[in-house]
């Protein structure tokens, strides 16, 4: 058994004493679907877990996740995640197991779901210089530039982050400008994992991901016009 496998193994059971069998396994199936066998990761944890069958039975016929032969796929993200939280499940420990192409995908999904169009790793070139933003989203009026910060350890590094994402969303604005969208608002966002004292730096809003819903539904508070 590798290295790895015995870390998450031993996270799982830490899970299911603390928060109990239900969280647990929602870790256990995100785990498993990393794995090129899921089946026979899961079938180890089945005596410590013995929700875990029945879990993945609902999930399946939910349509979040879905079985090929013997490996799992998670279809739906971000309900799986919403889904893992409201059982339980710690977040540090949800997203520690995402890739951060996993954790942009994330993102981008809770996004859509608010009727925004998602454009994903959205490349542009303004004033001759040549720009990536994470997720643009676009709703009417309105553009969200949003970078992903899939950290662990936040330090100074967050502030200049948000200062780099301010320039890179008024090139954003000024390409779209360019480009002749008609629009009122641009909102520049910093997704990180967790809950931070600061809530702006440098005009960029901070969102930890389990409030991004929050920010979403209650956006017309927080109109920003470069």
């Amino acid at each position: 058994m590798m290295k790895e496998e015995k870390v998450i193994q031993w996270k799982i059971k830490a899970v299911t004493i603390t928060r109990g069998p239900k969280p647990a396994a929602y870790l256990a199936i995100l785990y498993s679907s990393k794995k090129e066998h899921s089946m026979e990761f899961l079938d180890k944890l089945v005596n410590m877990i013995p929700c875990l069958k029945t879990l993945l039975k609902s999930l399946i016929a939910n349509e979040i996740v879905f079985l090929d032969k013997d490996k799992v796929f998670i279809k739906d993200l971000a309900r799986f995640v919403y889904k893992a939280l409201d059982e339980g499940c710690p977040l540090e420990e949800v997203v520690e197991m995402l890739t951060w192409k996993e954790f942009e995908e994330l993102c981008s999904q809770v996004i859509s779901q608010y009727s925004y169009e998602v454009l994903r790793n959205f490349r542009f070139k303004i004033h001759g210089k040549r720009h990536e933003v994470d997720i643009v989203g676009i709703k009417s009026n309105i553009i969200l530039s949003v970078d992903c910060k899939q950290w662990f350890r936040l330090s100074g590094g967050i502030s200049k982050a948000a200062l780099k994402h301010w320039e890179r969303t008024t090139r954003l604005a000024d390409y779209f400008k360019y480009k002749g969208y008609k629009f009122n608002h641009v909102f520049p966002i910093l997704i990180v994992y967790k809950d931070l004292s600061t809530k702006v730096l440098y005009r960029t809003f901070i969102v930890p991901f389990h409030k991004l819903k929050k920010f979403l539904e209650e956006i017309d508070v927080y109109y920003v016009t470069l």
